[in-house]
């Protein structure tokens, strides 16, 4: 068996048979796709048992396990020589195991990492790995050819990986619910010593549901942030001749974690905040070793690592959270304004639920994702910049401030002095 296609999912209805379709295109004798249902509670596993054969396997979940033991699930059980993840949303290009076949078998590399497709503007993502290698098998730790390791993402659908990396090396999902993949990947790049990347836009994204995961917000991101900081601190002090890059790219992910962290501490609950405390308490011996580790200069403004040493997680977590609330609401606080977000991402979700909190009235929401038009954030509508509204005391939040999109915000709505520019973490 050359492939195993792994396809976890939980109330997924609305995309899965057209995931199920693609990955089928690429069923042959040397291929088995595993489905793992997470409990869900819609026609989702009615879907797939329509499905099954000798090569297609369901696993059906007794309860809500998450994401990462269902994948755990599926690797125990999987007898492709390489494994493919592919997220419920997303889909395969009908000659994606074509395609791999052959570079795979003549080249036996660890992993494979792969070109995508975004299916909404028909763009290929490079994901900061310049095109100049496409095609080319490397003997060297990938890290080295990132461009920007704050803005690599570590999906593990980018990569193909040899099953016997994964269980030579004892390698499995850790236990978070979101950004379990950042560990995964980390892990697979510290361990692998030659791998290939396919210049073929072999994997095809989608980005439909605001209501997922990777869109959450609140405690149960700032949790799995907090145990993504620990696990990337103890592959730091395990990993043996690190190279300067895999380094970098190690505390890029530790940084990736307290941004995140500190981003949605604001909102969270107050039973969230006593796990932040016990997990902490449960982990000090990592944590004391944040503060020796010296943090790269990038993006990210949240960088106060010194709200992970003991003395002030313990007592003045509280206050923090406090205070970055009331910065929140200090820039959201325009009298007489139509606030406006742009765009519908994390951290509009999270000054969202504040100012309902603290009632201060939010017009609309714009993004670009036409898989959003007319849907609805915490009960505030998601429009694009053609049907906006502008008015003259209209003010837009602006999450993100790429070149790109600031300019056609310029151009389209003529706003001059009707930004009020907020990134990650500005507030502070």
């Amino acid at each position: 068996m050359l492939f195993s296609i792994i396809i976890p999912f939980r109330n997924e209805e609305i995309g899965l048979e057209e995931c199920i379709k693609s990955a089928l295109k690429n069923l042959t004798s040397e291929t088995e796709i595993i489905l793992i249902d997470d409990f869900s509670q819609d026609n989702s596993k009615k879907i797939a048992k329509k499905y099954l054969t000798n090569n297609i396997k369901l696993i059906s979940n007794k309860k809500n396990l998450g994401v990462s033991k269902s994948r755990n699930k599926a690797l125990k059980i999987a007898k492709g020589d390489y494994i493919v993840f592919l997220d419920a949303d997303d889909s395969l290009s009908n000659n994606f195991t074509q395609i791999l076949k052959k570079k795979i078998i003549k080249n036996d590399v660890d992993f494979c990492f792969l070109r995508s497709t975004n299916l909404l503007d028909k763009s290929i993502d490079y994901n900061e790995i310049s095109k100049t290698f496409d095609n080319k098998v490397l003997n060297k730790n990938i890290s080295s050819l990132i461009k920007n390791f704050y803005n690599f993402r570590s999906s593990v659908w980018n990569f193909v990986i040899k099953r016997k990396i994964i269980e030579d090396f004892e390698i499995t999902f850790t236990d978070l619910k979101i950004y379990e993949d950042q560990v995964f990947i980390t892990k697979i790049i510290g361990v692998s010593k030659k791998f290939l990347i396919i210049k073929e836009p072999v994997y095809l994204r989608k980005s439909r549901n605001l209501n997922s995961l990777g869109r959450a917000i609140g405690g149960i991101v700032a949790y799995s942030s907090l145990k993504l900081i620990k696990e990337s601190i103890e592959i730091l002090l395990i990993s043996k001749d690190m190279n300067k890059y895999y380094k970098k790219f190690i505390i890029s992910r530790m940084q990736f974690g307290i941004q995140e962290f500190m981003m949605n501490l604001p909102i969270s609950e107050k039973k969230m905040i006593k796990k932040f405390i016990k997990y902490y308490e449960k982990n000090i011996n990592f944590f004391k070793k944040l503060n020796k580790i010296k943090l790269e200069k990038n993006q990210f403004i949240l960088q106060d690592k010194n709200i992970f040493t003991e003395k002030f997680f313990e007592k003045n977590l509280q206050k923090k959270l406090i205070s970055l609330e009331k910065d929140i609401i200090k820039q959201c606080a325009q009298k007489n304004t139509n606030l406006i977000f742009y765009c519908a991402n994390q951290l509009s979700k999270i000054c969202l639920k504040i100012c309902k909190k603290n009632n201060i009235p939010i017009h609309s929401i714009i993004d670009n994702n036409d898989y959003f038009f007319e849907k609805k954030i915490l009960s505030v509508g998601v429009t694009n910049l053609k049907n906006l509204d502008i008015k003259f005391n209209t003010k837009i939040i602006l999450n993100h401030l790429e070149k790109k999109i600031r300019k056609k915000l310029f151009k389209t709505l003529n706003l001059r002095n009707r930004l009020i520019k907020v990134e990650d973490g500005i507030w502070l």
